[in-house]
């Protein structure tokens, strides 16, 4: 994610340069919508986090049910207490709950994804439609747009990356913290201070 994030910030300075060069008021038209990728990327950074974590401890229940349940032992008791009935039941309400928070996971972030090209589109056609006017009026050729349309491309792509960093980073601290939460665990059983 790090060297991604650097790349795009790189095609997005030059693209920037490259743009404001070849004409400013459609490079000022173009990132006058940039402050709306940070917006949604914030709240669905939270969402997903929150999300992510839910599933983590789904998963993790899941994970005990199917352990305890589902080894030989774990259906040799299930069997001797008559539990059948209740251990399909328990296994049907936690694999339901799995599969619910992964469809709602997915849906969160391709709705985020259709923001964010909805976003791009937005600034396409702001851009032509304020470079148009531009060219009625005979500041410059339609040449210029149809350039800057190339360059428009080169620019929200690597925004979009750089939003989607931001979400992939919350969600996958959401695993560190888990895989922290274990490590700091106390010790049940401690050494002796004088054991060789």
């Amino acid at each position: 994610t790090f060297v991604n994030v650097i790349t795009n910030v790189v095609t997005v300075i030059s693209t920037l340069a490259i743009m404001i060069m070849l004409e400013w008021r459609l490079t000022l038209l173009s990132i006058a919508i940039v402050p709306i990728f940070v917006w949604p990327t914030r709240r669905v950074g939270r969402l997903l986090r929150d999300i992510r974590r839910q599933s983590l401890d789904l998963n993790a229940k899941m994970n005990a049910l199917m352990e305890e349940t589902l080894n030989i032992n774990g259906v040799l008791l299930v069997k001797l207490f008559g539990r059948q009935a209740d251990e399909m039941e328990k296994f049907s309400d936690r694999s339901t709950a799995v599969a619910n928070i992964g469809v709602r996971l997915a849906m969160v972030g391709r709705w985020f994804f259709i923001f964010l090209g909805l976003i791009s589109a937005i600034g396409t056609a702001v851009v032509f439609w304020g470079g148009g006017h531009l060219v009625l009026q005979g500041a410059f050729t339609i040449g210029t747009i149809v350039a800057f349309g190339a360059y428009l491309t080169q620019l929200y792509g690597p925004l979009s990356s750089i939003s989607n960093a931001y979400v992939e980073f919350a969600t996958s601290m959401v695993s560190f913290e888990r895989v922290f939460e274990v490590l700091d665990l106390p010790l049940e059983i401690e050494d002796k201070s004088t054991a060789a």
